[in-house]
């Protein structure tokens, strides 16, 4: 029997279904509906971390309500250790190189975030690429939700 395709969401996607702009709330509330339920979904203790840092009750509660059903990968040394290779050669904030670590070395198919700045580059994929091959990792596809839609 074959498995499930394996996405983890990290904290810029669940932010956009409360606090982005009304087009691409829209969008991920779309990916959440039509997409989502063909694939198993993961988060991580980081992604918690970050919504339980939220200044806002509502929102966080809101966060923490859309989390509930996901799975819940740990921050493991070897995603730790990863996330600093990656850092070597990317100028990307440690958070979002544990995202990508976790993901990376969790087995994930796809790593799907809003984050263009740091995450959803042709650079940071190239590179991710090239250091999880290296280091007989698992491929990761970092994709945004607009990727999944027809």
């Amino acid at each position: 029997m074959s498995r499930k395709v394996a996405i983890y969401l990290d904290t810029s996607i669940l932010n956009a279904i409360f606090k982005e702009p009304e087009q691409r709330k829209l969008l991920t509330k779309t990916f959440f509906k039509k997409v989502l339920p063909k694939f198993e979904i993961y988060i991580s203790d980081l992604v918690q971390a970050e919504i339980e840092a939220a200044p806002d009750d509502t929102l966080r509660e809101q966060l923490l309500n859309s989390i509930k059903d996901f799975k819940v990968l740990k921050i493991s040394t070897e995603a730790e250790e990863i996330a600093t290779e990656y850092m070597k050669f990317l100028k990307i904030p440690r958070g979002d190189a544990l995202h990508i670590g976790i993901a990376s070395i969790e087995g994930m198919d796809y790593l799907v975030t809003w984050n263009m700045n740091h995450i959803a580059k042709e650079n940071t994929r190239r590179i991710v690429d090239n250091i999880n091959f290296l280091n007989g990792i698992h491929r990761i596809y970092i994709v945004t939700p607009r990727d999944f839609m027809d």
